[in-house]
């Protein structure tokens, strides 16, 4: 990975997949100067052509366990090459080091492929304010999705398919990490998944399938009680709701088509 692959649309996308799929991600950084060799190679985000900005080590400079001049000076050949255990048994511990980051880091990190400023979604859902959280994911995933969005005020099926990797993780990591695990997109996407749900957008095409799914899931996080849907206003914004019950307010943002929306929304991304 070179110094600007964490802005990459691509690897962003590619890591997504890699943890759907269960696989292990293993954090690399070049010695010195050699990822030189290999930003030539894959340097340009496949969205756009464009460069990402220079903020990788920026972002890893604070998980990092040891200094970052120290971190930049393990080769990688080094690392391929030794097969001691103690080396093994340092390679792990780094990398464990990688995944525990503190809170502060968590929620420091609000990256976004389209600029958008998670500073405010941050800061009501570490007060715990739920409601007017829920408002702001809706408001920012429109303004993400582009100005056509915005001025409609709901996604059309192709722009949520194409809904920026980066900023979805950004918005969900936030959820997630805020509410101790209880809410978040991929909260909702774990109850679809046990009711029923299909994460192939070609087993989607079932509409049986994806109402029935949707329908328990919809008991399971209360946006149905007694068989019937419930409106806004019912929506509990406290702690006595049930796991995956927010973010809510994009069921009615964006109408009947919330089934597809929530389809599209769980499945990994596709790689292009």
């Amino acid at each position: 990975m070179s110094p600007r692959s964490k802005r990459s649309h691509w690897v962003n996308c590619e890591l997504t997949r890699a943890i759907e799929l269960d696989k292990p991600i293993f954090p690399l950084l070049l010695e010195g100067r050699q990822w030189l060799q290999v930003a030539t190679k894959q340097s340009v985000d496949v969205i756009g052509g464009k460069l990402p900005e220079a903020r990788f080590f920026d972002a890893l400079r604070k998980c990092l366990p040891l200094p970052i001049e120290t971190a930049d000076a393990l080769s990688v050949q080094e690392a391929a090459n030794n097969k001691s255990s103690k080396f093994a048994g340092a390679l792990l511990a780094s990398h464990e080091n990688l995944l525990t980051t503190n809170s502060t880091n968590f929620e420091d990190d609000l990256s976004s492929e389209k600029w958008i400023d998670y500073t405010r979604l941050r800061d009501l859902l570490k007060a715990g304010k739920w409601e007017e959280a829920d408002q702001e994911t809706f408001e920012v995933m429109l303004k993400a999705a582009g100005r056509a969005a915005e001025e409609r005020q709901y996604l059309t099926g192709g722009q949520v398919r194409t809904f920026p990797c980066e900023d979805l993780l950004t918005i969900d990591r936030l959820w997630v990490h805020l509410s101790s695990g209880k809410f978040g997109f991929s909260v909702q996407k774990q109850i679809w998944i046990e009711m029923g749900g299909k994460l192939n957008s070609g087993e989607n095409q079932d509409a049986t399938i994806a109402i029935a799914a949707f329908q328990k899931m919809s008991d399971q996080t209360a946006w149905r009680v007694n068989g019937e849907p419930i409106s806004y206003s019912q929506t509990i914004f406290d702690d006595s709701a049930p796991h995956g019950h927010l973010p809510h307010r994009w069921m009615f943002g964006w109408g009947d088509g919330g089934i597809r929306l929530l389809s599209s929304l769980i499945q990994p991304f596709p790689v292009s």
